[in-house]
């Protein structure tokens, strides 16, 4: 039987041989005994002076020699050391089972595939005329353990074989290769987690993408931004580090005290709760009103410190938090990240300087939770919490008032309700109520037990700057220095809202007359995810001290929400999802 020339079949290395047209080494067949002349023969030569050659392979030692047609010894290599060899093929060599053998063949393939390709080395020896040594009595030993030598073919350059190993071979190999780099592979992996952090968590992994830790900052001229940002321009001027800058509130915040005269430097870390696109949009905003913001974590101390190093800030407006009811259901990890451990890096920072910083920051009217006493007074219990952000909020003010009386901190505590407005947050329901509607989806509309109404105390953003704005200016300096207290400080909480709670439903209503499209509306119960039935400020506190009074009722408010929306959304110039 005929079978194709060596060239043809895989895994073929050719060794140049003194005189002699190149041989090749074939892959091993599974007989272990293979039989093999040259190919090709030299241009001067005739094909009759071709020499023969065969390959002679030995499994256990896994042995190669290369003889010539009259048995002289032309190259002999190893293809592995035996100890190895013996660890990876656990089977025993000598076993007659023919399911055995398979596997002790699969294993020595394996083994065979690896050491081809790195740790083969021919063994040459010279004779005085230059020729290669037969060497034949060195490997007596060797070569009484081979298997005998069959006859050399009749035709040069064919194999004469009983039956062709060729898809044999390549279906063996192919599976031993996909084996051996698939260990490597795996291999690779077990090194990579190995060496990474133990710790590994899904609450962990998320903080570190949604905190964003600070960015490089250092620099001559980062420091002058900050300088000419946080520069007091009016006569009575206050320096304020607005913390949450590039957020809702923060924004009109920053804004209106920077046109006002006073220094603002601003701080957020662009986090990915909702479209970071749209807080670089509000940061763009503020660059064109002389406002810098530093793009960082409030958890990042090294950061807080530098920047009070650089400005002695009179006031700091602290706004930075995760927002969001709902989404704590998804990531608790991250309200306890930013609403708590964030307000303790900001207060302990906000100790250690000299002069103590005034503190006003952002609580909630979610922390009312369960109440059923209306309107919502700063009186009233707060130990009922119906969201884990709700909790975050209660756990500030009581973190508050900890650092008022331990290390004199000035501090103030605003209960915002349901701000809305130009370059609002996407997450709240007029917000996505409005793209919905444009887009011709549905909208889910929540009704409490017993066919309730759901109310929410709209409060329009300029009103709730008022109200920021009001508690910086009558916020008392802080009494302690160096983290010590020399006498009491103000400590206070406020209402911010409209007091004049509105139907969701009336909502919608408004927003079908301004869009000038029907609401596709889908009325459901109110899910158990930490929404509470209404909510409904009394601000006579806020007026008293602050001098609160809203003024910009919802028809208003969203008037002016809707023209700003089809302004930065419309076009196809933004994206509204």
């Amino acid at each position: 039987m005929t079978f194709p020339q060596i060239k043809k079949l895989p895994s073929l290395k050719f060794v140049k041989t003194r005189e002699r047209s190149s041989v090749c080494e074939p892959t091993p067949s599974p007989k272990l005994n293979l039989l093999f002349v040259p190919t090709t023969t030299s241009a001067s030569k005739k094909p009759e002076d071709s020499h023969k050659y065969r390959l002679k392979f030995q499994y256990p030692h896994l042995l190669f020699c290369l003889f010539d047609d009259t048995n002289t010894l032309i190259i002999t290599f190893i293809a592995t050391p035996f100890p190895l060899f013996c660890f990876l093929s656990p089977f025993p060599l000598s076993t007659t089972k023919r399911k055995t053998k398979k596997k002790r063949l699969f294993f020595q393939t394996l083994t065979l595939a690896f050491f081809k390709k790195i740790w083969r080395f021919p063994l040459k020896t010279r004779n005085s005329q230059g020729g290669y040594s037969s060497n034949i009595q060195d490997l007596e030993s060797v070569m009484s353990q081979m298997m005998h030598i069959d006859n050399i073919p009749s035709t040069p350059g064919k194999f004469k074989m009983e039956k062709s190993p060729y898809n044999r071979l390549r279906m063996h190999f192919s599976l031993a290769k996909l084996t051996f780099w698939s260990f490597v592979f795996l291999g690779l992996i077990f090194v990579f987690f190995y060496r990474s952090p133990a710790s590994s968590s899904p609450v962990s992994s998320d903080l570190s993408r949604r905190s964003l830790r600070t960015s490089s900052y250092g620099g001559p001229a980062w420091e002058k931004r900050i300088k000419a940002s946080a520069k007091v321009r009016s006569r009575n001027g206050i320096s304020v580090l607005v913390t949450g800058a590039a957020g809702f509130v923060g924004t009109h915040v920053s804004v209106a005290l920077k046109r006002r005269g006073d220094g603002v430097l601003g701080l957020d870390n662009f986090n990915d709760y909702y479209d970071p696109s749209l807080k670089r949009a509000r940061q763009a905003l503020l660059e064109r009103t002389g406002v810098y913001v530093v793009e960082g974590d409030i958890n990042d101390a090294t950061l807080l410190k530098k920047l009070f190093d650089i400005v002695p800030f009179t006031h700091v407006m602290h706004l930075a938090a995760q927002a969001g009811v709902r989404y704590a259901m998804e990531n608790p990890g991250s309200y306890v990240h930013s609403n708590i451990a964030g307000l303790v890096n900001v207060l302990e920072i906000c100790k250690s300087v000299n002069p103590q910083p005034a503190i006003v920051w952002a609580s909630s009217s979610s922390v009312y939770g369960l109440n059923t006493k209306v309107p919502f007074s700063e009186k009233d219990r707060t130990d009922q919490p119906a969201s884990l952000y709700a909790a975050t909020k209660k756990a500030g003010e009581e973190i508050a008032h900890t650092y008022n009386h331990i290390y004199g901190l000035s501090l103030t505590g605003l209960r915002f309700f349901t701000v809305y407005g130009p370059w609002g947050r996407p997450d709240m329901a007029y917000f996505f109520f409005t793209r919905d509607i444009l887009k011709g989806k549905s909208i889910p509309i929540f009704e409490a037990a017993n066919h309730g109404t759901v109310a929410r105390d709209f409060t329009y953003i300029d009103d709730i700057v008022k109200g920021c704005l009001a508690a910086l200016d009558t916020a008392e300096k802080s009494t302690g220095s160096g983290g010590k207290k020399k006498g009491a400080a103000q400590l206070r909480v406020f209402n911010l809202g409209n007091t004049s709670p509105v139907p969701v439903s009336d909502l919608v209503g408004i927003l079908e007359r301004l869009l000038k499209v029907k609401a596709k509306r889908l009325v459901m119960k109110l899910p158990r995810n930490g929404d509470v039935p209404f909510t409904h400020a009394n601000i006579s506190s806020a007026h008293k001290e602050l001098g609160y009074k809203p003024t910009t009722d919802l028809q208003t408010g969203l008037k002016k929400f809707v023209r700003w929306y089809l302004n930065y959304y419309g076009n196809g110039k933004k994206s509204a999802q």
